[in-house]
């Protein structure tokens, strides 16, 4: 009751910017979705704590002199900060719309994804993008969701040799999109051992559709990139794994010297039938 009153709250409260800017509501189980436009979305998801878990951080921060009592009425953000580190993890509740409150802190995944920001560079959040524009190009609605993209991407830059660097991206797209399917297929997706993995709720046949498609978006990136030495098709392959988000802008592909001659090296031999030349008399 108190989790749908929430949502019925933000939702009354947001509604005039919503109309007056032509976006749209999208109520999903987890979060309020703003629908902004040109694909792009934002997610509300509602937290709380319990009343005795707040008391308690209250009169930590309190004692600290962090804040005294009057200043509750409204947090400015170190406050809330403060706030956050001090309470415990499952304290913090994810309000859903049909079922009961579940244990989540968001800020602890942020925290670590800001970690693997820091090991990885700004290639990492590059990466996300693009295999979730692949994800929005299979999937309308499906289980991969961005949260599991982005601890995909993780792995499989932990599973390289060195750590990337920032300056070829069609690279390490490949060589992520290569890690995808045996990464997806074998399971366990979590940023934390004490974390429910992501996956944990795939049937068989979902699981099986997610490694085909990964095994698909490989082959299209494969074929961009070590198959052609030809920019058009390099595009249009990228096009057909990523959508037209990717810009159709054939000038922009830099085909290497030797990669049409790579290309046809690597490419397997066609076997045909022997042709009928006939006799004839040179002179």
């Amino acid at each position: 009751v108190a989790s749908k009153g929430l949502f019925d709250l933000v939702e009354r409260a947001i509604a005039p910017l919503v109309k007056q800017e032509g976006w749209s509501f999208h109520r999903k189980d987890t979060c309020l979705r703003v629908l902004i436009g040109n694909g792009a979305h934002i997610d509300l998801p509602l937290y709380a704590i319990e009343d005795g878990e707040f008391q308690r951080v209250k009169k930590i921060l309190e004692d600290a002199s962090i804040h005294n009592a009057d200043s509750w009425k409204g947090l400015d953000m170190m406050t809330a900060s403060a706030f956050g580190r001090e309470v415990e993890i499952d304290k913090i509740l994810l309000a859903p719309r049909t079922a009961d409150w579940v244990a989540s802190d968001p800020k602890q995944f942020a925290d670590w994804f800001d970690r693997q920001l820091d090991i990885f560079g700004p290639v990492l959040r590059r990466l996300i993008r693009y295999f979730k524009a692949w994800r929005d190009l299979r999937w309308q609605e499906g289980e991969l969701k961005s949260m599991a993209i982005m601890i995909l991407c993780v792995a499989a830059l932990n599973d390289l040799d060195k750590r990337p660097g920032d300056e070829r991206d069609d690279v390490l797209v490949l060589e992520v999109a290569q890690r995808f399917p045996q990464l997806i297929q074998r399971g366990n997706i979590t940023w934390h051992p004490n974390e429910r993995p992501l996956d944990d709720d795939w049937t068989v046949e979902e699981r099986d559709e997610i490694v085909a498609a990964a095994n698909g978006l490989k082959r299209k990136i494969e074929g961009a990139l070590l198959e052609t030495g030809h920019a058009k098709i390099t595009i249009n392959h990228l096009r057909d794994g990523f959508g037209t988000r990717f810009p159709d802008a054939p000038d922009s592909v830099q085909i290497a010297g030797d990669a049409k001659i790579d290309a046809y090296q690597s490419a397997p031999a066609i076997h045909v039938s022997q042709p009928d030349v006939g006799t004839n008399v040179s002179g």
